[in-house]
């Protein structure tokens, strides 16, 4: 069985899930956080962090933003990746909603309809966003590396 940082959660800060988490600002990763971890709600977090309501809806909207990217960035940079992929990475990073018409939308949907390998890509980071309250947890048992005694 390979290692898998749900059955060696010592191993989960060093996945790409993880590396992507550590990667982002602190603010980021405590609304993160907040939401998937503890499961609050946009009041909670408010009122934890003193945020105003749309405050709130805009540093969770951020921070889901960071985590893509610093996902793609980090999985393009563990994995080789051809020059036009990489033309189109940053774009599959930004969730941004496709407006038909749009000629970077078409472009990025006829890539992803010849390119398993960003469709998969695309559709595994759909994945670890509609679930990254699982994705994170293994976070919760992983040793910190800053809290050993030097």
């Amino acid at each position: 069985m390979p290692l898998s940082p749900y059955y060696a959660p010592a191993l989960a800060r060093y996945s790409i899930t993880g590396q992507a988490f550590e990667a982002l600002p602190k603010i980021s990763k405590s609304v993160l956080w907040s939401r998937h971890i503890e499961r609050l709600n946009a009041k909670e977090i408010g009122v934890l962090h003193k945020l105003k309501p749309h405050e709130v809806a805009f540093e969770t909207a951020r921070a889901q933003n960071e985590f893509r990217k610093a996902w793609v960035q980090l999985h393009a940079h563990h994995n080789s990746t051809s020059p036009e992929c990489a033309h189109y990475a940053h774009t599959l990073a930004a969730a941004t909603p496709t407006i038909e018409g749009d000629e970077r939308a078409r472009n990025i949907s006829d890539h992803l309809i010849t390119c398993l390998r960003c469709a998969i890509l695309t559709e595994e980071l759909d994945h670890i966003e509609e679930h990254l309250n699982i994705m994170l947890k293994p976070l919760l048992h992983a040793p910190n590396p800053d809290s050993h005694d030097k």
